[in-house]
């Protein structure tokens, strides 16, 4: 069990600004596997791993809280609770198979805020792509996780260690859901950590000179 973490009964573990990408649980809990105890995932990236159930975290007994996670492209039922289901709050989960991405197979969690490839009750949830890009995950402008999330004033910071703020805002002062922000803070309607793994630095092109507004020209 646990291909990237395993906590047992009585832990208390805190996970932040972790990607965990390829890991194989055997059989459950790819990304997290936790038996008990309380778990906190924060602003973290599950890609990739493998679990049956649980390919991105299995939360046994215990509390668990995941916010502000990006969990696409595992391979089966990305998040599953027994006995003590967790709560997912501003996350990104979509394309994780055919198994579902969310299953709860005992106790009471809570879905809310969060973008999904499938409905799931509760506040704020909605259904549709997230709009980012897959190398950095980070939201493109037209994306509909921006200023979508409920605020957390435990959340000041985002995956890459940036501020939770848009410069300049879109439609007002609320975080984004996901792991990553979209920044953009040369106001040139590109995001940030594109400009930078693509071009070099955020100074190399305007977005406002983009004259048929697809992309830069």
């Amino acid at each position: 069990h646990g291909g990237g973490v395993y906590s047992d009964e009585g832990s208390f573990i805190t996970i932040r600004r972790t990607r965990f990408s390829s890991n194989i649980g055997m059989p459950h809990g790819g990304g997290v596997y936790a038996a008990g105890g309380r778990v906190l995932v924060q602003n973290s990236i599950f890609t990739r791993n493998e679990g049956y159930p649980g390919s991105a975290g299995y939360f046994g007994l215990g509390v668990a809280q995941m916010e502000h996670c990006t969990i696409f492209e595992n391979y089966g039922t990305a998040v599953y609770g027994e006995g003590s289901a967790p709560n997912l709050l501003n996350c990104i989960i979509m394309g994780n198979g055919t198994s579902g991405a969310i299953q709860f197979a005992g106790g009471v969690g809570s879905v809310r805020y969060c973008r999904l490839s499938e409905a799931w009750e509760g506040t704020g949830n909605s259904v549709g792509a997230p709009g980012f890009f897959f190398a950095s995950c980070e939201l493109m402008k037209t994306s509909a996780c921006v200023d979508a999330a409920l605020d957390s004033p435990g959340i000041v910071d985002d995956f890459e260690g940036r501020l939770r703020w848009d410069v300049p805002r879109i439609g007002g002062e609320v975080n984004d859901i996901g792991a990553v922000e979209y920044l953009d803070d040369d106001r040139d309607g590109l995001s940030d950590i594109w400009e930078i793994q693509s071009l070099g630095s955020i100074e190399a092109m305007d977005g406002r000179d983009d004259i048929d507004q697809d992309g830069p020209d």
